[in-house]
């Protein structure tokens, strides 16, 4: 099992991390904990600028510090519940439940569903182990394949929001999105 936050903090957010499960596999891909032997890859898929670019906190260039960085606030239980994606060829992403749902792929994988597969996954994974009541989520306007697959995992629009791209290294157009349990049970019922 992952490590409790400390202090007072048995939160929605330690809830999360406590009581989804370590590791989700599905048709095609499998989710499972970071663990030290994934920072090279890490590095080459969220090293190339294309993926950079379209992330909130992660800086360009990557490098192996920022890796061992997020390495390090995983293990410490400040990053959610986070789970690596791999797939036959081996590890080609990453997607987190915490204050909002977040993913990057790689750019070799892009287009073959992979996303809407592990990130409905992550999310029917929350939803099924905890009393979370909403997800948040966001993308940046000029990333639209982000926001399809929001909406296929039922995500409604909550509002346009602006956020900063390290990557980028400025301001950046956003839409902030929001599905509800019950939007998500209406769903699978």
């Amino acid at each position: 099992r992952r490590p409790q936050r400390s202090g007072a903090h048995m939160d929605l957010y330690s809830e999360i991390r406590e009581l989804t499960p370590d590791r989700i596999t599905t048709s095609r891909l499998t989710l499972r904990p970071l663990e030290a032997d994934d920072l090279d890859p890490i590095v080459q898929g969220v090293g190339n600028i294309a993926v950079s670019r379209m992330l909130v906190p992660v800086p360009h260039p990557y490098t192996l510090a920022n890796a061992q960085d997020f390495l390090a606030e995983d293990r410490a239980g400040l990053l959610g519940m986070l789970w690596v994606i791999c797939d036959a060829d081996g590890l080609c992403g990453a997607v987190s439940v915490g204050k909002e749902l977040g993913y990057w792929l790689s750019e070799p994988v892009w287009g073959r569903g992979y996303m809407t597969e592990a990130a409905g996954a992550a999310v029917d994974a929350v939803f099924t182990a905890t009393t979370c009541k909403h997800i948040r989520s966001s993308y940046f306007d000029d990333n639209p394949a982000s926001g399809r697959v929001l909406h296929k995992l039922g995500f409604q629009d909550a509002g346009p929001n602006t956020m900063t791209s390290k990557a980028r290294g400025t301001q950046v157009s956003a839409r902030r999105m929001l599905l509800t349990r019950a939007d998500w049970q209406a769903r699978h019922a």
